[in-house]
């Protein structure tokens, strides 16, 4: 019964959609093609990633996730790296981020001890 409900409800919300981009924005359908390409580009990148890192080990995917995530982090903070002490901000500032990185690096390791 609630797939049928779902489904009457994401119809209705897709003609719904499709007639405010019409009537509002003038969109035909080239334009929204585009548009949902754009929108569904990042998606398939990930799907595409995830295939290629399918096929190493547990410890390469951990090594390959933390260097792009030290590259993010210096990318949004450029002084990071140049600092050999964490200031008090700094430690106020990104605590829960080393206390989540720490808990996903153990849960990584202890699930490839098994």
């Amino acid at each position: 019964m609630s797939i049928l409900v779902w489904g009457i409800g994401i119809g209705c919300f897709g003609a719904a959609f499709n007639n405010f981009l019409v009537e509002t924005y003038d969109i035909n359908g080239f334009d929204r093609g585009v548009l949902e390409f754009l929108r569904e580009t990042p998606g398939v990148l990930l799907v595409a990633i995830f295939a290629a890192l399918h096929r190493f080990s547990d410890w390469k995917v951990l090594r390959f996730g933390t260097a792009c995530s030290l590259v993010a982090a210096s990318v949004k903070e450029p002084g990071l790296a140049k600092r050999a002490r964490p200031s008090f901000y700094f430690r106020r500032k990104y605590s829960h981020c080393v206390a989540d990185a720490s808990s996903v690096v153990s849960w990584t390791v202890g699930a490839t001890a098994t």
